[in-house]
């Protein structure tokens, strides 16, 4: 017997409709679930990063989990001044270049790259 598996918008009007299910559709939703999740964290870094607004705390996530910092939350990271990142924008392997005047930094990739320099 093949069970129907509920809508995400299903689960959320009546979440015990999930006592019916197996564990193979139990694992499917979550799939579902984490995959929609990381599509709509991707389009809000997108959204954050093409924002003009000057106040904002980190970027954002992407699908992959990747942190994105804004050139000034890099700045302390990195013990450097704004324009040091943006002069050596082309040079260091964390920053990613939205526009010709727009940055953000890898949070992760910042680290990977100082623990390479204190090693």
């Amino acid at each position: 017997m093949i069970a129907v598996v509920p809508s995400l918008e299903e689960l959320l009007r009546d979440p015990s409709r999930l006592d019916n299910l197996d564990q193979a559709a139990l694992a499917a939703l979550a799939l579902k679930a984490s995959t929609a999740a990381a599509l709509i964290a991707a389009r809000l870094t997108v959204a954050a990063a093409s924002s003009t607004a000057p106040a904002r705390s980190a970027v954002g996530f992407d699908a992959a989990g990747e942190i994105w910092l804004t050139v000034d939350e890099a700045a302390p990271i990195l013990k450097h001044k704004r324009r040091w990142i943006y002069r050596n924008a082309a040079t260091l392997p964390f920053v990613k270049r939205l526009s010709r005047k727009s940055l953000v930094c890898s949070k992760q990739g910042i680290d990977r790259w100082l623990a390479t320099r204190r090693a």
